[in-house]
């Protein structure tokens, strides 16, 4: 939805700026979009589908009824987690780079983008991959611009095109626990965030139970005070940013989650391996067939005490001509090791990642090193590309705060597994190119963790050793 549509729903409808929020969180919430959003997260936190399985079976009515006297494992693998960590640890996981051209520039830069502000990114690039985009606020605090993640599943952003570029609009929905004459009440807030300032709204309750948000969108919307702007200076001067405050990190142009490629992938292993453990507990509850029994009773009765008589006596008593015998109906588990294992290669492949369990040892080749890592590197480049866009959005407000301009060099340090032999060789092979710094070269040594600074040692090691000859130039011989 665009900003045209908002003037044209207020033309023809008329709709109010209220009646917009509370449409557009109806339809976000009521999404397919959404719906990923909550799954991202909840697999990221382990929380799999596989833990809500019932084994089911076929009642007296004829009716599907749980069985809660068989086994039901809920065997939880928590790939996406791993698939997510890993492709933040191999972009993110070793310190990127900011840097101005210009002097005065750079040391705002360093200042704004410091530990905490690159943790911040790199929490931003996570939810970025569980919910497809990420979101940070701009804020100033005490004369210094900070940023800080903002929830996606709280943003509904309201475009100006169709390749998500323009942001004109956004709303911010959020829940808040506060307290009312000692009674403890979960309180929904929307923010409306327009060129002109932001306006906060504020879901009426309608009922003395707590309403969640799900319900929330057809409560009354109140405006809660007056349209604030955006940004107050130094001086108490209130401004409005000629950009929203907000900044995303998106995982892919399309802003898809990972989820949507390895959910179905994910719940088919989960319970292919909890149906195996359920087939080997199940083992030892053959059906028992029985002619003749010795018991007595009820006909449910019966089954009862012969069920506990065989799990506690390993014996069954029978009449004259009884006998019994076992029906074995257990499942070969060993006969599904290929089915589970295609299913994990697919999770690594659509999940585009690298399967611990194939990796290579310290000692492979280059070219089968690149290959492993490719569907990795490939992933990674739509989210470098985001996390790039994301910190150039920053910028833009770093210029406008500070009063600054230049250009903004951005390094990204891929943690690849290499062979720290041949990447030695390979530094001392090109001392002898002409062409290539030293400084890109030292970039290259696995040994090496700033370049910088270790340019420093070296000119002060030489340093040290020049000033220990006493004039002599062959007194070091």
């Amino acid at each position: 939805m665009d900003l045209s549509l908002i003037d044209t729903l207020k033309r023809n409808a008329p709709l109010s700026d209220s009646q917009i929020v509370k449409l557009e969180i109806k339809e976000f919430i009521e999404s397919e979009r959404y719906k990923n959003m909550l799954a991202g997260a909840r697999y990221y936190a382990g929380k799999h589908d596989i833990l809500d399985t019932k084994r089911m079976a076929i009642g007296k009515d004829g009716l599907l009824t749980e069985v809660k006297n068989v086994a039901n494992n809920k065997i939880v693998h928590t790939f996406a987690t791993e698939l997510i960590d890993q492709k933040i640890q191999y972009l993110l996981g070793r310190e990127f780079s900011v840097k101005g051209l210009d002097q005065t520039k750079d040391d705002i830069l360093q200042s704004v983008f410091d530990t905490k502000a690159r943790s911040q990114i790199t929490a931003c690039a996570t939810g970025a991959i569980k919910c497809g985009i990420g979101w940070m606020y701009i804020y100033p605090e005490k004369g210094q611009l900070k940023f800080k993640v903002i929830d996606a599943k709280q943003i509904i952003p309201l475009w100006g095109d169709d390749e998500h570029t323009d942001l004109q609009a956004l709303i911010r929905f959020y829940t808040q626990v506060e307290f009312e004459a000692a009674q403890k009440r979960f309180v929904t807030y929307a923010e409306f965030w327009q060129a002109d300032g932001v306006q906060l709204y504020k879901y009426q309750q309608t009922a003395s139970s707590v309403e969640m948000i799900a319900q929330n969108y057809n409560s009354n919307l109140i405006a809660v005070g007056e349209k604030a702007a955006m940004l107050q200076d130094a001086d108490g001067n209130l401004h409005d940013w000629e950009r929203l405050p907000f900044v995303p990190i998106k995982y892919n142009d399309s802003e898809t989650p990972l989820i949507s490629r390895i959910k179905s992938l994910i719940d088919a292993y989960d319970k292919g391996v909890s149906n195996n453990g359920n087939a080997l507990e199940d083992a030892g509850n053959k059906i028992i067939k029985v002619k003749n029994y010795g018991g007595s009773g009820k006909d449910s009765d019966q089954l009862g005490r012969l069920r506990q008589t065989v799990n506690a006596y390993r014996l069954i008593m029978v009449n004259d001509d009884g006998d019994a015998d076992t029906i074995d109906d257990s499942v070969d588990v060993s006969n599904s090791d290929t089915y589970l294992d295609r299913l994990r290669r697919n999770i690594y492949a659509f999940g585009r990642g690298v399967d611990p369990d194939q990796a290579m040892g310290a000692n492979a080749s280059a070219e089968a090193r690149q290959y492993m890592y490719a569907p990795l590197d490939l992933d990674c480049n739509g989210l470098e590309k985001g996390v790039r866009n994301c910190i150039d959005g920053i910028c833009w407000f770093i210029d406008k705060y500070y009063s600054v301009s230049g250009d903004v060099e951005i390094t990204f340090n891929r943690d690849i597994l290499i062979n720290e032999q041949s990447a030695i060789d390979m530094c001392l092979k090109a001392q002898s190119i002409e062409g290539i710094s030293t400084e890109t070269i030292l970039s290259n040594m696995p040994w090496v963790k700033d370049v910088a600074a270790e340019i420093d040692k070296y000119k002060s090691e030489q340093g040290d050793i020049y000033n220990n000859l006493d004039g002599d130039p062959n007194a070091a011989q």
